[in-house]
Order: structure tokens, then C-alpha cells, then sequence
């Protein structure tokens, strides 16, 4: 009897793949029963996207379910069970941090160190990276959830380093810390190749990312963009060109008291410095 490759006869599947769109629409899932067939393909169970559904908030379940689909789909991994479970495993860590940000209270946070903390902790990834520390020695602290900014730096830096491993030789690194006005400036750049103009207005949605198959899960940048200006008040912008982007972090020193939901995305991209 014919199977397919996910080992079911034709019958088996399409049962599979009803239960499976039906039950992903019973937990908010738009067109659930479109996207199921790729799952049911690969062989997974209800048991291995609950823990997604789980880690996110209910507006972005949707979301969630199709990046992981088209993961998938483009990275052929239909009917590798084991390859698409490291892959959702990945997608489920990353995602707990973005639902349940740092629980704990503001202290003043002291953003060189934050920043030298997070280069050590990246330290195995910087080898052959030339590294330009530029920081400001009088900057004053600021008052934040130190845990959350660590996040931002680390999700910055990681990007940088990616940027610059395509490289021929030896990629460039610079991390900059200034003031200006009543904020904090953080400057994350690198001498890679550029983000692709046709990127330039997706940069900072959810589930959306440059990076291959397989690599990233297309929420670092928007977890950070929730962390600076949803929890901070603050703003991060992008300036970007062949040879150069550089992200951008504005800290109100006093705080987060002009924190805000964020419902949608104010574009921070820019084509050149």
C-alpha cells in the first residue's frame, strides 16, 4: 500500500491532518487546517506544538504556526521528525523569552558593563572578529530591567557577528556608548554586507528574518524592538547600506515611564547613514 512520507497510507494522513487543523483552530489558529498538512507530514504531534502555542500570546499563535511551517517547507526537513524537532525546540526557547519578559524590578544599570558582559558571554563567537569598544566613560546609569537590556545586547551583537561570518578575512565589530539629551545611546554596527533594501520595512516584525534556513528564529529584533520601546520607553533604529548597518538604542536615563504597548511597528529603518 502506497505511503507517503510521513509513513501514512492516504486515508491515515487525511484523517491525521483534519484532527490536526481542527484542533489548531480550537486554540486560535487561522487556517489551521491549511498549514496542518505540513505537519502531519513531518510527523509531528499536537505534543510538539502545544509548548509553541503555549510560549506565545494568543495574537501571534498564527504567526507562530506558519513560521515554523514554512521552516519547514523551505529547509525540506518534511518526514526528518528528529531535524524538525531540534529546529521547533529552538523556536520554543527563543519564544519563552519573548512572552515572559524580566520579572523583576528596575535597577540603575550600568550599560558599559552590561555591554562588556555580554561580549564575554559571545566571547567564543568573536574569534577573527576585530572588536572597537567606543565607550563613553562618564555615562551615566540608567534605571531599566537590567536582564531585558542584557537580552537586547546579546540578540544585537549575535546579529552583528552573523553579518560580518560571511566575510572574506576579517569582519569589523564596533560598540559605541554616548549621550544625548536626557537618553542613553547604544551603537551596535559591523562592516557586513548590508540588509537587502526589500527587507528594509519587515526588519522588526515577528517571525521575519534574513537570515538562512535554519538559522535564527526571526524574533530577536522584535523582542528587542519590545524591550527598548514597549518596556523602556526608549527607540531603536537601523541604518543600513552595503558594507555597514548599524542598530541604534535610545535609554531614557530616568526609565521606563513613558513605556507603551506595542501594537504595531513604527518603521526605524533607514537606507544610509
Amino acid at each position: 500500500e502506497a505511503r507517503d512520507e510521513g509513513g501514512f497510507d492516504e486515508l491515515e494522513r487525511s484523517d491525521r491532518e483534519e484532527r490536526l487543523g481542527l484542533w489548531l483552530e480550537d486554540r486560535g489558529v487561522s487556517g489551521g487546517c491549511d498549514i496542518a498538512p505540513s505537519f502531519v507530514a513531518a510527523g509531528l504531534e499536537t505534543t510538539s506544538l502545544e509548548p509553541i502555542l503555549e510560549s506565545v500570546t494568543p495574537d501571534l499563535r498564527t504567526d507562530a504556526l506558519r513560521y515554523v511551517q514554512a521552516a519547514l517547507d523551505a529547509a525540506s526537513l518534511v518526514g526528518e521528525v528528529e531535524g524538525s524537532a531540534q529546529r521547533i525546540s529552538g523556536i520554543v526557547k527563543t519564544m519563552e523569552g519573548y512572552s515572559y519578559m524580566d520579572r523583576t524590578p528596575v535597577q540603575e544599570v550600568d550599560v558599559n558593563g552590561s555591554l562588556n558582559d555580554t561580549l564575554a558571554v559571545l566571547g567564543y563567537r568573536l574569534d577573527g572578529v576585530e572588536l572597537v569598544r567606543d565607550f563613553d566613560p562618564d555615562l551615566p546609569r540608567v534605571t531599566a530591567y537590567g536582564g531585558e537590556l542584557n537580552q537586547v545586547w546579546t540578540n544585537l551583537v549575535d546579529n552583528a557577528i552573523d553579518a560580518v561570518s560571511a566575510l572574506e578575512g576579517s569582519g569589523r565589530i564596533r560598540l559605541r556608548t554616548g549621550c544625548e539629551r536626557d537618553c542613553v545611546l547604544v551603537e551596535v554596527a559591523d562592516d557586513g554586507p548590508g540588509i537587502p533594501e526589500e527587507d528594509h520595512a519587515r526588519i522588526f516584525e515577528p517571525f521575519f528574518t534574513t537570515k538562512d534556513v535554519g538559522e535564527g528564529t526571526g524574533l530577536g529584533l522584535d523582542v528587542s524592538y519590545r524591550i527598548v520601546v514597549g518596556r523602556h520607553g526608549g527607540d531603536i533604529h537601523v541604518v543600513s547600506r552595503p558594507g555597514e548597518t548599524r542598530f541604534e538604542v535610545r535609554l531614557p536615563v530616568d526609565g521606563p515611564g513613558d513605556a507603551q504597548t506595542v501594537v504595531g511597528r513604527d518603521l526605524r529603518m533607514e537606507a544610509g547613514a
